[in-house]
């Protein structure tokens, strides 16, 4: 199994559903604030239709997916951040 490199914002730390891009490595954009996968689907799909949107896409080359729901906890002053990912489709 290779390893996959995750790339994680620093000042990502209220729990949530998480987005971003897949290839060449994780890429987490940033959190949703919604309850549910469904909830959080639909908004990166707006996201991904805005006209605002067009340029990053032809940088990244694809659109952002949910990665999966995390939370964080607090470890010896580090927030250590806790990850479930989704099965991909």
């Amino acid at each position: 199994m290779t390893p996959t490199t995750i790339f994680w914002p620093t000042d990502l730390v209220e729990p949530g559903f998480c987005f971003g891009w897949r290839k060449p490595a994780l890429c987490v954009a940033g959190r949703l604030s919604v309850d549910t996968l469904s909830e959080a689907t639909a908004a990166v799909e707006i996201v991904s239709a805005s006209p605002e949107y067009r340029s990053l896409r032809n940088t990244c080359g694809e659109d952002p997916v949910v990665f999966g729901k995390f939370t964080c906890e607090q470890n010896q002053k580090i927030t250590v951040p806790i990850f479930h990912f989704l099965v991909p489709k």
